[in-house]
């Protein structure tokens, strides 16, 4: 890939301006970044202008930067041509690779013949969509790049990457790297006028890895949720909202031995209350334990908030009418033991529940 992406024809012109190279967490990506600036750095239309940029300084300078310096000081020859600083890298050539955060305001008319983007998924801010437009390969140099590093992103939020995955999707395969597959039986690589894109599934075994791809799945499953394991090991789109439970957990806390409370119930429940008045629900939860320890859900209530004519159309609820007056029906037929409840809302009712006589304790959010 990189032997075709950086490969100048007979006139010295490299073949693409925009590179994407995409494919699942941990698999070298940015490594591969740092890289291909000291590669440009050396020898490339010297002296020339380079940026290492992430979404924070912090980023930029950890990550890639960080790579790009650690391969400088390992190599002997490269430690005699060039000085490292905090923030940028000088060479003897006269070029210079500065590192940068993607709400940097001081690119602005700057000559560079290289970017690199690590994980441009991040990068949803105006000032992020500011700088991606302000570097844009200038046409003052024979060739002027940027070279994007970076697993999926959040559908509808990652826009950048957003419209760079599309140039994939309706790109052409590349002939002379046909033979690499994304894992998921197509053409990884794909070029679409002056931009090329390498999107991969599925993460293939180098000699970074300490275990094989296989096991180093198998835990990241087990410790993420559906969403998040998607996005950044099979390199998928995912909605930025993600379900905090999913179905299989979810049906896996069913058992058809929980009886729900029903009247004339004598069950003691503690209740634990959550409440909202105008933009979100507010709920009632009732749990009871059994004889071998077990906590079972045994009652649940929800209410909505309605548009109010007192408030313009705006939906709010009566907290008072509706949790309020719950609990205290609860509490007068005998199935209340506590009300474990979030004071931010409920802190005046709560003090007219507790005149009545109901267990009522703060559990602050």
């Amino acid at each position: 890939i990189l032997r075709h992406v950086f490969t100048p024809d007979e006139d010295g012109r490299l073949p693409y301006e925009t590179i994407v190279y995409s494919c699942p967490k941990k698999s070298g990506k940015t490594t591969l970044e740092a890289l291909t600036a000291l590669y440009v750095a050396l020898f490339f239309e010297p002296p020339n202008e380079l940026y290492s940029i992430a979404n924070t300084l912090e980023q930029s300078r950890s990550r890639s930067f960080a790579d790009l310096c650690a391969s400088i000081r390992h190599n002997p020859i490269l430690r005699s041509k060039t000085r490292i600083r905090t923030k940028d890298i000088l060479l003897d050539n006269g070029t210079v690779i500065q590192a940068i955060s993607s709400d940097y305001a001081g690119a602005a008319g700057s000559r560079h013949g290289y970017t690199g983007w690590d994980e441009l998924w991040a990068y949803s801010t105006e000032a992020a969509h500011r700088l991606w437009d302000e570097m844009t390969p200038v046409p003052t140099r024979k060739n002027s790049v940027r070279f994007v590093a970076t697993y999926a992103g959040y559908e509808g939020e990652s826009t950048l990457l957003e419209s760079l995955y599309r140039q994939w999707v309706g790109g052409d395969p590349v002939p002379e790297l046909a033979h690499i597959d994304n894992g998921r039986g197509a053409a990884a690589c794909r070029s679409n006028g002056r931009t090329f894109v390498y999107w991969d599934h599925e993460l293939k075994a180098h000699p970074g890895l300490s275990i094989s791809p296989q096991d180093y799945h198998e835990q990241q499953r087990l410790d993420l949720r559906p969403a998040a394991f998607a996005r950044l090991h099979l390199n998928e789109w995912v909605s930025s909202i993600s379900a905090f439970v999913s179905k299989e957990q979810w049906s896996a806390c069913y058992s058809p031995l929980v009886i729900p409370l029903t009247l004339d119930d004598g069950r003691k429940m503690v209740l634990g209350a959550d409440a909202s008045t105008s933009r979100d629900h507010t709920a009632l939860v009732g749990t009871v334990r059994d004889k071998d320890g077990s906590a079972h859900v045994v009652y649940c209530k929800v209410w909505t908030p309605k548009k109010s004519v007192l408030r313009r159309g705006k939906p709010t609820i009566d907290l008072s009418a509706t949790i309020g007056a719950e609990i205290k029906r609860l509490h007068d037929s005998g199935n209340v033991s506590a009300v474990v409840f979030d004071p931010y809302q409920l802190h005046s009712i709560a003090i007219d529940l507790q005149k009545e006589g109901v267990n009522m304790i703060e559990f602050p959010q």
